[in-house]
């Protein structure tokens, strides 16, 4: 019920009107805009800054390469700068560097065209000097695919630092296994970098001067920092005071001795020194015991959705100028309930959503759907959840067949027929025999009865769950 017109303001600008019944109703889709409008040259447009390593030993070696366009289809220049007072300007998107001084250098570049107008990058750092660990998480027995709670998953961790003269120390890898819902990147690892960030803390005060005064839970010159720790744990400012306590330095709250300043820490290092600090008196999951490198788990997870993940991080103790690195990695199992979507192979079956669940609906005739990159190690039987509104007259049979509809059956099964007032019913799908086959495609084969009794009801799949042996 709005009406919206365009009008050019006594400023040049050009304004979005709406206006009418919407507004004074107190529709909160109604409102006064306006939009600025620029008949000159834009600035370059930057979509990505990459580098292909962003760490090493010395002499290190880099090429950087910036996505970036300009509207008006001007050609563009760049402005590379590589964080140690050295500026390189190219008309081409990439440019190689090499540096020869251990530190931490903040690159970046900025991008403009014929007429002036330019745009800057993020910088990104680089750590020179010293390698980042390499970790990597095997999964040497089980299935690959999925995990089956209570069936063991064996693992191994590896981690490799070229820079550690004395070899990697075990006890400084951290190794973790979490069970975790949906698979967003940020939550899965969420957790396992605060933890290597306290990791990361606590090598960085080891590279600083800071050891000469602290130590974690003795005394020394200057208080330890489990002192610190327990004074400040219930602050909820603490972080941000430590911090700035940190970069200034000072003295008087634990007596004559006064703490030197460090004005050249980022705000990335005070705050990952802080964390370390104030962990030494948590417990819980940032304190927990790590896992051994290499070893068996049993899944115990009862939530037949959640996401199955080993993870390992290791912090390096820094060489020389160069700040400590981490390396992680992580391995994840899906879970063995595989939930249905149209994306999902099929034939005859129709996809729908209803109480914002995703099923396949069953014809009477005969249809099937394919699981792709299928590990059947350990499994023993499929179970396919099965629901209706009103139930069929007969059971349903499915048949497992390898790589085609008419492949090699793996197993079939048949549902009973439901009783009244049943809801749901499983049709479970035994294995004829044990096989390690990996990355297989699986059909799942409806076969309708002959007598064809079933009739028009309507069935829908609802998952399909995989059984251990």
């Amino acid at each position: 019920n709005s009406l919206i017109d365009m009008e050019v303001g006594p400023d040049g600008r050009l304004y979005l009107l709406e206006y009418g019944s919407g507004w004074y109703s107190q529709n909160p889709d109604s409102g006064l805009s306006f939009v600025l409008y620029n008949g000159g040259n834009r600035p370059p447009v930057i979509d990505n800054l990459i580098v292909d390593n962003d760490s090493g030993s010395l002499p290190l070696k880099i090429k950087l390469e910036v996505e970036a366009r300009d509207r008006e289809k001007d050609p563009i220049s760049y402005i590379w700068d590589m964080g140690n007072g050295t500026t390189l300007e190219t008309t081409e998107s990439q440019v190689s560097y090499e540096y020869t001084t251990a530190g931490e250098y903040q690159v970046s570049v900025l991008v403009k065209d014929d007429q002036e107008a330019v745009a800057q990058s993020e910088a990104l750092s680089i750590v020179a000097g010293n390698s980042r660990p390499s970790v990597s998480i095997e999964i040497t027995s089980g299935n690959e695919s999925f995990y089956l709670p209570g069936v063991p998953v064996s693992y191994e961790v590896k981690v490799e630092d070229p820079d550690a003269e004395e070899g990697v120390n075990a006890d400084d890898v951290f190794v973790t296994v979490d069970y975790i819902s949906g698979m967003d990147e940020a939550q899965l690892s969420a957790g396992h970098k605060a933890f290597s960030a306290v990791e990361n803390g606590k090598a960085l005060s080891l590279s600083l001067d800071c050891k000469a005064c602290h130590k974690e839970k003795d005394a020394s010159i200057g208080p330890s920092y489990l002192e610190v720790s327990e004074k400040y744990k219930d602050d909820p400012n603490a972080i941000s005071y430590l911090q700035g306590k940190l970069i200034s330095g000072g003295g008087g709250v634990w007596g004559e001795v006064v703490m030197p300043a460090h004005p050249d820490l980022s705000a990335s290092e005070t705050r990952m020194l802080s964390q370390y600090i104030l962990s030494l008196a948590q417990e819980g999951e940032l304190r927990k015991k790590s896992l051994p490198l290499m070893g068996t788990i049993i899944p115990d997870n009862t939530n037949p959705m959640e996401i199955f993940q080993l993870s390992a991080s290791y912090t390096d103790q820094g060489t020389g100028d160069a700040k400590p690195l981490t390396g992680y990695a992580s391995a994840r199992l899906q879970s063995s309930t595989k939930s249905f979507s149209d994306k999902i192979k099929h034939e005859g079956m129709i996809p729908i959503t209803f109480n914002n669940m995703d099923l396949f609906l069953v014809p009477p005739a005969k249809s099937w759907f394919a699981l792709e990159n299928m590990d059947l190690t350990d499994i023993r039987a499929a179970n396919v959840l099965i629901g209706w509104q009103q139930p069929p007259e007969t059971g349903l049979t499915f048949e497992m067949r390898l790589g085609s509809v008419d492949g090699k059956l793996l197993g079939s099964g048949t549902m009973p027929t439901p009783v009244a007032g049943q809801e749901f019913g499983i049709c479970s799908i035994r294995m004829k025999e044990s096989t390690k086959l990996k990355d297989q495609e699986v059909y799942f084969v409806y076969v309708p009865e002959a007598s064809g009794e079933r009739g028009e009801t309507p069935v829908a799949l609802m998952n399909v769950s995989f059984a251990g042996k």
